[in-house]
């Protein structure tokens, strides 16, 4: 099993109905690693796709070059670009040179997953009081949900996409392209 297929079913189990109900810990570590299932599944699928005949020592050292702040920064764009298409801000233009002009569903909702477990990632992981968003049970089970939908869509775009699955994960490593 892949390491992110391990971490989304490390998630499930942490939110899973028990004899017990899950601890404010179970539920923190449920939507940080419902994240890091959805990192490491596009990362898993960059790395095959840019290297898919080095060897395992080889792309593992790759995987590491991937930033978080790249990958979110580029899973905003994209979801900026599916909102606002006819954008004329050159950083949306330089998407569409890169992806085209319209964003298929299924990257648009893979994007938006990363960009909201990326940040209640950083609140279930950093923040010990949160007011405004608090940390619950029905958040960490929202976010394995999503995690199960975005592996779905995933599946889907590259059946469906592959040129643009390809280019977005291009991105994931390079960052967003530059605008002139």
């Amino acid at each position: 099993m892949s390491l992110h297929d391990e971490l989304l079913a490390t998630a499930r189990r942490l939110v899973a109905g028990a004899a017990l109900p899950p601890t404010d810990a179970d539920v923190r570590r449920a939507i940080s690693t419902a994240y890091y299932a959805l990192f490491h599944r596009l990362i898993d699928a960059a790395v095959a796709h840019l290297l898919p005949t080095h060897s395992d020592d080889q792309r593992a050292a790759i995987a590491r070059v991937f930033e978080h702040i790249k990958i979110r920064a580029v899973c905003g764009r994209v979801v900026e670009l599916a909102l606002h298409p006819n954008s004329t801000s050159g950083a949306i233009l330089s998407l569409v040179r890169v992806l085209g002009p319209v964003v298929p569903d299924e990257l648009r909702r893979v994007a938006v997953a990363l960009t909201s477990l990326y940040q209640r990632r950083q609140e279930a992981d950093y923040d010990r009081n949160p007011v405004h968003n608090p940390i619950t049970l029905a958040s960490a089970q929202t976010a394995v949900g999503q995690v199960d939908s975005a592996f779905a869509d995933w599946v889907a775009l590259e059946a469906a996409n592959r040129s643009i699955a390809q280019a977005f994960l291009v991105l994931l490593l390079t960052g967003e392209p530059k605008s002139r």
